[in-house]
């Protein structure tokens, strides 16, 4: 598998969340009692006989029925308890939409395990840094956290001192406080620079293995592995095979009969043996508590800057393997500076992980204890998930941006030519600026690749009489020759000089594995199709019928606007009238001649937009293994340029440059190609 070069670029901070000050409202206060009084003592047991007598009357005389009475006496008392519940139900719905505010920035913070594949290969991989005080944080699961004060604070109600309360609003008073201090469904996270080791133990191992792999894909996708390395010691590296594909489970220098060697050891003995220099490494020491607190887990301490001299940090997973004293000599009596344990056990031990029950959690059908009490619903992770994870995650290498422009010369040439530093931030104002309208001098001209003295190869769809090369082309190259490349460096380059209202993209392309797949994301990209086999017969069509109807649209619109092509309803729309933008449409067909044998229909369209696109700014690229233009010779002479890719045979060569020059094009790298332009030299 070929590596590919990741740069990390600034991190993406997470939502802001404002903390949030909830008033809660003083509950009813019980009237104070009055002294004795002999006359209210007599008078009261007096009322409630003639209450009673009243009633019984009313009884006797044929009424039946009390509320009347009774209702209203209940409604009375019962109004004061109704408005103090109403202001507390509005706390509770403030209260309850900050917690969701924080578990949404938790979550883009510490990432469902599950979805972790949204996260390789874009910008917030690899995000956290040593200095980053969420370093070797990790997501346990999902569970109830106390709010912090920074984020929820609850306002006590002015209550003197000695008071009784109302019984009712006084406990709905105590249940509002104790519920809204707490924040549920949100994810419980460990520092691992906290202690130097925990335990994780239960009686089903696969449980153990789940949540294993949860925390340890959550670390790779997070942490580079130039800052983190992942090993293994079990007696089962069945078990374990998938985490041989992470980068961060290679050693940087030691190799054995697979390439670099894996991090994975039948006993600790094997490990202390094989990284005896890195283990006892001068500085290392025993580990200390760390500094600071981590705003985000628990524990949360921030291990101290020493620390990063001694290279990256190791997690070592203790699958239930070797005794105390063997692993003495890994993590010493108190643990070793720059190594988190994590042990996987069915019962409690003596060690590193094992220490205090600060470091012990237990896992029991899914949910995790921590000192006695619930901690979290587990995240767990099928073997074949982290499988997945890892595999989409050996292609990657750390690299700096300096690195990469010498492993990937012509990518970096380019995107230096550009001023791009970092293509995850891209300046489109200034990118875009030069060819907003025909006027503008690099309108029209897109980057395809680079020349051998390292200047930059344009393509030119503009006039001839203009600086331009012509408007339609054909791409002929032998099977993987660089087709695919080619056409992804023109619609990147599209990209990268041109906005979305000034030039749009097709490409249709028989084959399954195609450029079209790749170039779905791209806003440029009106539509894409591949593997247009029978089933998907219609998709072609469609897309044929797309394009002719825009082809009218847009002779509709100049007619509308009282120009006669393209070129006149460009220059009255930046004269300032109010007109709709038509960029450029360059129709990309990869294995043209395969696409005629099956959908002939799209033959007319090709030679309706060689005769009929440059007035409308639409224009064809036709891509295959060899050059055939017995079916378009009414357009042959419309197409302008060519781009010769390695030949299979001379004679495909000259049909396409009328040379042999593209037959001895490198044959152990793909992307080289020869361009003919009309009567021109080849370049």
């Amino acid at each position: 598998m070929s590596k590919r070069g990741f740069v990390r670029g600034r991190r993406k901070p997470a939502p802001s969340v404002p903390p949030v000050r909830i008033a809660v409202a003083a509950p009813l206060a019980l009237p104070e009692r009055e002294p004795r009084n002999i006359l209210l003592m007599i008078a009261v047991p007096a009322l409630l006989v003639g209450i009673i007598g009243t009633l019984v009357v009313m009884y006797a005389s044929g009424i039946r029925s009390l509320q009347s009475g009774f209702f209203p006496m209940i409604g009375l008392v019962g109004f004061g308890t109704l408005m103090f519940s109403g202001r507390l139900g509005r706390g509770r719905r403030i209260s309850w939409g900050e917690q969701e505010k924080q578990r949404r920035s938790q979550l883009f913070v510490h990432g469902d395990p599950q979805k972790l594949d949204t996260v390789i290969g874009g910008p917030r991989m690899w995000e956290r840094r040593p200095a980053d005080p969420d370093f070797l944080d990790v997501r346990l699961g999902i569970g109830v956290q106390q709010a912090s004060e920074s984020a929820v604070s609850l306002q006590w109600p002015d209550v003197p001192i000695g008071e009784e309360l109302e019984p009712v609003t006084g406990g709905a008073l105590r249940d509002f406080i104790l519920e809204q201090s707490k924040i549920r469904g949100i994810g419980k996270v460990l520092s691992l620079r906290g202690k130097p080791g925990f335990s994780f133990i239960g009686d089903d191992p696969s449980e153990l293995h789940s949540l294993a792999r949860s925390i340890l894909c959550s670390l790779a996708v997070y942490h580079s592995s130039s800052d983190l390395k992942v090993m293994v010691v079990t007696r089962h590296p069945e078990l374990w095979s998938w985490i041989v594909w992470l980068p961060h489970n290679q050693h940087d220098e030691m190799f054995d009969a697979c390439g670099l060697r894996r991090l994975v050891f039948t006993s600790p003995t094997e490990l202390e043996e094989a990284l005896d220099a890195e283990l006892h490494r001068k500085g290392r020491g025993p580990w200390t508590p760390p500094v600071g607190m981590s705003p985000t887990s628990m524990p949360s301490p921030i291990e101290s800057s020493t620390g990063l001299a001694l290279g990256p940090h190791w997690v070592i997973v203790d699958d239930n393997v070797g005794t105390p004293e063997q692993w003495e000599g890994v993590t010493g009596q108190k643990g070793m500076a720059g190594i988190t344990v994590l042990r996987l056990a069915s019962r409690a031990s003596v060690g590193v992980g094992f220490a205090d029950d600060s470091e012990r959690f237990s896992l029991r059908e899914g949910r995790l204890v921590h000192r006695g009490t619930f901690y979290a619903v587990a995240d767990m992770l099928a073997e074949s998930t982290a499988n997945r994870y890892a595999r989409a995650l050996a292609r990657w290498s750390p690299m700096s941006a300096g690195e990469l422009s010498e492993t990937d010369s012509q990518g970096g040439e380019l995107l230096r030519a550009l001023g791009v530093s970092d293509p995850r931030e891209l300046d489109v104002d200034r990118l875009w600026g030069d060819s907003r309208g025909r006027g503008d001098h690099k309108w029209a001209m897109m980057p395809v690749g680079v020349k051998q003295g390292g200047e930059l190869q344009n393509v030119i769809l503009r006039a001839k009489d203009f600086g331009g090369f012509g408007f339609h082309s054909v791409v002929i190259g032998t099977s993987g020759s660089g087709k695919s490349e080619y056409f992804l460096s023109l619609c990147t380059g599209i990209a990268l000089t041109h906005s979305p209202e000034t030039f749009i993209v097709i490409f249709v392309d028989m084959k399954f594995e195609s450029a079209a797949q790749d170039l779905q994301g791209f806003p440029h990209v009106a539509g894409s199709l591949s593997n247009l086999g029978k089933d998907d017969r219609h998709l072609a069509e469609r897309m044929r019928k797309a394009v002719n109807g825009e082809i009218a649209r847009r002779y509709r619109l100049f007619n509308a606007a009282g120009a006669r092509d393209a070129n006149e309803y460009e220059e009255t729309r930046l004269a300032g009238r109010d007109l709709e933008p038509v960029p450029i449409l360059l129709v990309i067909i990869d294995e043209y001649l395969e696409l005629f044998i099956h959908h002939p229909e799209w033959i007319d369209l090709v030679i309706h937009i060689g005769q009929e696109g440059r007035g409308c700014n639409v224009f064809f690229t036709l891509g295959g293994q060899r050059l055939d233009l017995s079916s378009l010779s009414k357009v042959k002479s419309n197409i302008a340029f060519r781009v010769a890719l390695r030949a299979e045979t001379a004679e495909d060569s000259r049909d396409v440059i009328g040379s042999d020059a593209a037959l001895h094009l490198p044959s152990k790298e793909n992307g080289y190609a020869l361009l003919k332009v009309g009567p021109r030299d080849l370049e």
